[in-house]
């Protein structure tokens, strides 16, 4: 069964309950008041005649208890009965009762049964009598403060079950013609609010057959949950298209980067093999132009190791790094002067491996570009307003080329003079953003590159 299918087996499955509870509800509440009602009249049809045969009687006269008098009520009423006792003898009884005879002793309540179900709430003195269920109730027989008998009532309640029959039948008629049309009525809704869901699979579905992520969905209709999914659909779809792309971009560059010296190594190699013998000249300069392309064809694939490496972490292990000590430490290690400028006790959640990592791409850098006195400035300072941590590194070299700036964090892009692979800004731009950062490239104006990296706050 399709989604329609269940969404509307749910709908009707719910009205079915609703039904249920009401319909329920309604009789019983029903069965409640009439029951009440019977035990009402019950209760006081005894009341007066046992006043009739008391010292209270009617203009202070009495009847004695088996004058007919006493029982006169119940002639010619199918539905009440009554009898008169004395202690356990019953003096005399309405002619309804046939004979039958009533409890002389009070009942505890009980409930009432509609065939095998028992109407809840319902609850009083019940009796069954040949004619059906009936409500009892007990009036005392006073004369000169001494009780001298008993009026046992008694109110039919087959009237009552007959009614609750009939307003079960008839709402079993209107609750299963409400619920067909309420069926109807939701698998229409069901099957239109569905039309959108259908047409988001077919859409899908010919993106997928076509297997061209260039495609997009044309998000229309209003704004409900179909064009929310179909929103996020083209955004995954735009990210996996940029994935790709930036998939086939290394792809591309990374073979020409590693044909490259491989190709220059080999016929260096085979110049080696064919005169190295007679031109002794020549080993020297192939040896040192086999080890210098080796050289750099071990930078590119180690920069392309260490990117493909970041970009699938996952569980990155961040600690609390302290910038002004961290920062002391790894001065030492460096061999270009590095002036730090920032409040010590800054606090940022890095990786402490991946941290060190992007830190030694720009100080490669400065050092690569810096001329004869290459050195790196690091600056960094807090903003309590926006809990981010600014870090800006500045270089005294000639800075960026104007026209790679928009480019510099993709793979491979460098200016054609570089000795580089092209992967240290990129490399950078995704240890930073896997840590919830951003970094920007730019020209200071005092000269040199410029580099901000904006972390989150995340401690202090």
């Amino acid at each position: 069964m399709g989604l329609a299918g269940r969404l509307t087996v749910s709908l009707i499955a719910a009205l079915l309950v609703v039904f249920v509870l009401l319909g329920g509800s309604l009789v019983l509440n029903l069965s409640h008041h009439l029951v009440l009602q019977a035990l009402d009249e019950a209760q006081t049809t005894a009341r007066q005649s046992a006043r009739l045969a008391s010292d209270s009687g009617v203009k202070g006269q009495h009847l004695s208890l088996n004058d007919p008098g006493m029982v006169a009520a119940a002639e010619g009423r199918s539905t009440l009965y009554l009898q008169v006792s004395q202690g356990k003898n019953i003096v005399q009884r309405s002619s309804n009762l046939s004979t039958a005879t009533l409890p002389l002793q009070p009942l505890s309540p009980r409930l009432l049964h509609w065939g095998q179900i028992p109407l809840w709430g319902s609850s009083a003195p019940l009796i069954t009598l040949p004619q059906g269920p009936a409500v009892l109730a007990w009036a005392p027989i006073w004369q000169q403060g001494q009780k001298i008998g008993e009026i046992e009532a008694a109110v039919s309640l087959q009237g009552t079950l007959n009614a609750i029959q009939t307003v079960g039948q008839g709402l079993l008629g209107v609750g299963i013609t409400a619920l067909v049309l309420a069926s109807l009525v939701s698998a229409l809704l069901v099957y239109r609010s569905y039309a959108r869901v259908r047409w988001l699979k077919n859409a899908v579905a010919q993106i997928r057959s076509g297997n061209d992520l260039a495609q997009r969905l044309i998000v229309v209709g209003p704004h409900d949950e179909v064009y929310d999914l179909a929103k996020a659909f083209n955004h995954m779809v735009n990210q996996l298209d940029e994935s790709f792309q930036r998939q086939r971009l290394v792809v591309a560059h990374a073979s020409h980067q590693l044909r490259t010296p491989i190709a220059t190594a080999i016929g260096y190699a085979n110049m080696l093999r064919n005169w190295g013998q007679t031109e002794p000249d020549l080993v020297a300069e192939g040896l040192e132009v086999i080890h210098e392309q080796l050289e750099r064809l071990h930078r590119t694939i180690e920069a392309v190791l260490k990117l493909a490496e970041a970009e699938d972490a996952k569980d990155l292990k961040r600690e609390a790094i302290v910038l002004g000590p961290y920062l002391a430490t790894w001065v030492i290690s460096q061999t270009i002067p590095v002036e730090l400028d920032g409040e010590p006790h800054v606090t940022v959640n890095f990786h402490p491996d991946m941290f060190a990592e992007l830190l030694n791409i720009f100080c490669e850098n400065a050092r690569r570009y810096g001329g004869l006195s290459p050195q790196l400035r690091i600056q960094w300072e807090l903003d309590i307003k926006m809990s981010r941590v600014i870090l800006t590194l500045t270089d005294n070299g000639p800075g960026f080329p104007v026209d790679l700036l928009p480019h510099l964090f993709h793979p491979f892009v460098k200016h054609t003079e570089s000795p580089g692979s092209g992967l240290g800004l990129a490399l950078a731009r995704t240890i930073v953003e896997r840590h919830g950062g951003r970094i920007f490239a730019t020209n200071s104006p005092y000269g040199g590159a410029q580099i901000t990296i904006v972390l989150p706050q995340l401690a202090s």
